[in-house]
């Protein structure tokens, strides 16, 4: 890049920004007035007719092609219940907006997640309670959690542990960074008070 890239490593801006979400762009105007926001992967065309909008630019901009990866590659997948793909969710029923139960499924298809144990799904959040537990069967070579607040998250790999995941911001954490892209099972065990949001993968 030939341009100046604002580094945030102390999560200053996203600590102001109140920001739940990664990624997640901001459009600012010279005026300093945030004019556009879009969380997730997607929506580059209307990205892209924001920032012409914002400088000025009159005609018709080119298409943004939406390069994410989709298959065979997991996709960004939600873990709040108001952007969770239920086509991708299997085992107990999903309840919104306070504490409920859940048992893990015994079958995981791939891309998809189960919840067990307690967890409170509220918005685009899943805190978790008592117990929890999360299945992802997924499809990469790496593998990203975006946690909230402060706790330990315990992890497996078809079985086999992982480090444990030391949650003391809320920030994008790595899984597992691999050199090969495989099929596996993450099994993972959260204290209590842990928000989790959204799975992404390279």
């Amino acid at each position: 890049m030939t341009w100046p890239v604002a580094l945030d490593n102390d999560y200053g801006t996203w600590s102001a920004y109140s920001n739940e979400y990664w990624p997640a762009d901001y459009l600012v105007d010279k005026s300093g007035h945030v004019r556009a926001v879009h969380f997730g992967e997607g929506d580059y065309s209307g990205t892209e007719k924001d920032i012409r909008t914002l400088l000025g630019v009159t005609g018709a901009a080119a298409a943004v092609p939406n390069q994410t990866p989709t298959e065979p590659l997991t996709p960004e997948t939600y873990l709040g219940p108001e952007r969770l793909d239920t086509s991708r969710y299997v085992g107990s029923p999903l309840v919104k907006g306070k504490a409920a139960d859940y048992t893990l499924a015994a079958s995981v298809p791939t891309s998809s997640i189960s919840y067990g144990g307690e967890w409170t799904l509220n918005g685009q959040i899943a805190t978790a309670g008592i117990g929890a537990q999360l299945r992802l069967r997924f499809q990469a070579e790496k593998v990203y959690i975006v946690l909230g607040g402060h706790g330990t998250v315990g992890v497996d790999l078809d079985g086999k542990p992982l480090p444990a995941i030391d949650v003391n911001a809320d920030r994008l954490y790595t899984v597992l960074s691999s050199n090969t892209e495989r099929n596996g099972l993450l099994q993972f065990s959260f204290s209590p008070g842990v928000r989790a949001y959204s799975f992404t993968f390279g």
